[in-house]
């Protein structure tokens, strides 16, 4: 039904009486009502929009960081792992992303960290890394099932090992965190991002749309002279 015959029922369910339609309803009266069931609709249609893209806008992959143990001592490296979990019902497909630099193709997911004690400023450098772009070959679909990371529902990925991108130079607790950002191309990269996703669904998945966080894990960072 369309939004004017729902206005013009409500109004008609509105105006009735005892079973009786009252026909004699001042014009102004009416207009009135006419206009508040117009911007009630209208509310009702954009909450119920808002609501769809915001369920559009949530990811399915599920990051975690996996740090090979949870007490270092002051300068060590960190070293991790990340795991991508598919807890939705369509396969996700994706290149093998980078892990020491952020990347526009593949894609990234760098590990970083900060102390928890720190609530200002705190300067981390991650290096940039562009390798130009997918390789568009003769056969998509094979390329991406034989190349590309493939996840059923339920399914998981673990990344390579790699260091984190944090000096440990404090005492205390430490947040690690990851961000994975998905395959773009530093030239045109709406025309690439359009490509790699008609490549995926073709193979039958689906590319992630938008950077993902993983929740943050806390390792300790203690003194050596202290660690045993």
């Amino acid at each position: 039904m369309s939004g004017f015959g729902s206005v013009n029922q409500a109004l008609r369910v509105l105006v009735r009486k005892n079973g009786v339609l009252l026909t004699g309803m001042d014009g102004r009266v009416k207009a009135f009502l006419t206009v508040a069931l117009v911007v009630a609709f209208s509310i009702c249609a954009l909450s119920k929009t808002q609501l769809h893209d915001s369920s559009q806008k949530t990811s399915d992959l599920k990051l975690t960081v996996i740090p090979e143990k949870k007490i270092f001592t002051l300068h060590e490296s960190v070293y991790t792992r990340v795991e991508f979990r598919n807890l939705g019902p369509k396969i996700y497909c994706f290149p093998k992303p980078s892990r020491d630099c952020t990347n526009d193709f593949p894609g990234s997911a760098v590990t970083t960290g900060r102390p928890v004690a720190n609530n200002g400023d705190f300067e981390q450098f991650i290096c940039h890394y562009d390798r130009g772009g997918p390789r568009w070959a003769s056969n998509p679909e094979s390329e991406i099932k034989q190349h590309w990371v493939m996840l059923a529902s339920n399914e998981v990925y673990l990344s390579d090992r790699a260091e984190a991108k944090v000096g440990l130079n404090l005492l205390g607790e430490w947040r690690l965190e990851t961000t994975y950002s998905p395959p773009t191309g530093a030239f045109n990269p709406a025309a690439v991002k359009k490509n790699l996703i008609s490549m995926a669904k073709r193979a039958g998945c689906i590319l992630p749309q938008a950077a993902i966080e993983s929740e943050p894990v806390t390792i300790q960072v203690v003194d050596a002279a202290n660690r045993d």
